[in-house]
């Protein structure tokens, strides 16, 4: 299952934290030769329909959306936030495959991110508030979310912009706190259960479920750094940098069917900002990375998702003009399948405000949703297709 990893991985597992996997002179792929430009083909299309989520009441971020199953077709999970800081309310609302909202329910916290079980009747959901973290187990219903308990998970920290994923008999997610990434595993039903979390170098945390188990994505020295763990938070394998060349803006990752990870990072230089794409394989061995495009303005809180032998990710961009949710789609072979471009309708006004936008497998390609404040008139959660063909 693991051939092809570096031995340091296999006898240390905590080995790649302080330098086992990283790229070196010696084995780094050229820098100026792993930087193809690919012609775009746009074979995506945007559905021209706009879906709105819920009241419009209130400005809204959309902070996670989560397939019920591994092509959205019974539906998703959306974690938002809804009005301004500091009287923000989570919401946690499931979507069915028609895009209509069949079940809601609020926190009283300013930050939620909400993961489910594969059948899809029990979620756990981290909410933030003042830099308090709690988790809050719920049960769906029908069209009922009922909250069975809550507990305090701690303080002087903050959630990670990822949900937590349901493994066998346990959750796993993830906290921030002193520059550092905690992993934390609970039962299933029983939160108050508590084993010591493992304490992983790097920050702003995201996980994405492989079939070897939950695989980890943090930045780390201008990385991005992965790491497979099993369902007890014991490290399997990782790596220490992703690409061969500096990341020091928004980042995300996700596991293809074909096991190999698709990394999507913006590098920053003098002149400006690129996103790129790198595939690493699912043995941890990275491919030369793509140019996507020049990026504009300054992107933030970059999702990820992989459906159909595909990788897509998501991106909110707060300058105008052109503030709104972007998205880009590529294939495994590197085809550019949806150049970087806004997705949602263009939200004005929004230049001293951050876009969060999230993406997901729908059958028909990806779901975006994103939130959106325009005075008066846009309050509210969205959703679009992007609609892709199978590879």
């Amino acid at each position: 299952m693991l051939a092809g990893l570096r031995p340091c991985l296999l006898s240390l597992p905590l080995a790649f934290l302080s330098g086992c996997g990283a790229r070196t002179g010696l084995d780094a792929p050229d820098a100026t030769a792993a930087l193809p430009d690919v012609a775009p083909s746009t074979s995506c299309t945007l559905d021209p329909t706009v879906h709105q989520l819920g009241p419009s009441s209130a400005p809204a971020f959309a902070y996670a959306v989560q397939a019920r199953d591994p092509d959205g077709a019974a539906g998703w999970l959306v974690s938002s936030g809804h009005g301004w800081p500091p009287t923000e309310i989570g919401r946690i609302a499931t979507i069915g495959p028609s895009l209509d909202v069949t079940a809601t329910t609020t926190t009283a916290s300013s930050r939620v991110f909400a993961g489910w079980t594969a059948d899809g009747t029990v979620s756990l959901a981290m909410t933030e508030t003042n830099q308090r973290v709690a988790l809050e187990l719920l049960r769906l219903s029908g069209r009922t979310l009922t909250t069975l308990s809550t507990i305090a998970l701690c303080a002087s920290c903050t959630a990670a912009r990822s949900p937590p994923v349901a493994l066998s008999e346990r959750w796993m997610f993830a906290t921030e706190r002193a520059g550092g990434t905690d992993i934390h595993v609970r039962a299933r039903m029983n939160l108050a259960e508590v084993t010591p979390p493992l304490r992983l170098a790097g920050v702003e945390p995201h996980v994405a479920i492989s079939d070897r188990g939950p695989l980890w994505s943090l930045r780390r020295n201008d990385n991005i750094a992965l790491a497979l763990l099993d369902s007890s938070a014991r490290v399997l394998g990782g790596i220490d940098a992703a690409f061969s060349v500096p990341i020091r803006s928004s980042f995300a990752h996700a596991v293809m069917s074909t096991g190999d990870i698709a990394v999507f990072g913006i590098r920053v230089e003098p002149t400006g900002r690129t996103l790129l794409f790198e595939r690493v394989t699912a043995d941890f061995v990275p491919t030369p990375h793509v140019i996507l495009a020049p990026m504009r303005g300054i992107p933030t809180y970059m999702n990820a998702a992989a459906h159909s032998g595909t990788a897509a990710a998501t991106w909110g961009d707060q300058s105008s003009p052109g503030a709104g949710a972007y998205a880009t789609v590529i294939a495994r072979d590197g085809t550019v399948l949806w150049p970087p471009a806004i997705v949602s309708t263009e939200i004005a006004n929004q230049a001293s405000h951050t876009i969060w936008s999230a993406i997901a497998p729908h059958p028909n390609g990806y779901l975006v949703v994103w939130g959106a404040w325009e005075e008066r008139t846009m309050y509210a959660l969205y959703a679009r297709i992007l609609r892709c063909p199978a590879r």
